[in-house]
């Protein structure tokens, strides 16, 4: 299977929303990731995603034709659905590095086991 990574063109993006609403007195925001392989509708992917964030603390959700993501208190997360080439990525920024790769592993094992 080919990965078309026009799809995480979103990235710089994201990077610019996440410091941008960072603290100004601090080096900048910690960034973590994971990706899976998303092999089911685009639909039953973002309906895990949502499950995923609300799991996390995260309640109120934005949603794209892809993606849903929110925030919760300094931190945001991200879930980026492209089913059309079977990947889920999982975005988390946060002021502390061990607590956003926390919230990265919650949101990524959160979607990986949602029934």
């Amino acid at each position: 299977m080919r990965l078309n990574l026009r799809g995480l063109a979103v990235l710089p993006v994201l990077w610019g929303v996440f410091e941008a609403g960072a603290n100004p007195a601090a080096a900048g925001p910690a960034l973590s990731t994971r990706w899976n392989r998303a092999e089911i509708p685009q639909a039953q992917c973002l309906a895990r995603a949502e499950a995923a964030l609300r799991s996390a603390g995260i309640e109120k959700t934005e949603s794209t034709e892809q993606s849903r993501y929110g925030e919760n208190g300094d931190y945001a997360g991200l879930i980026r659905c492209v089913t059309s080439n079977g990947l889920a990525f999982f975005v988390a920024s946060g002021p502390d590095r061990a607590k956003t790769d926390a919230l990265a592993g919650q949101l990524f094992r959160s979607w990986t086991d949602y029934k």
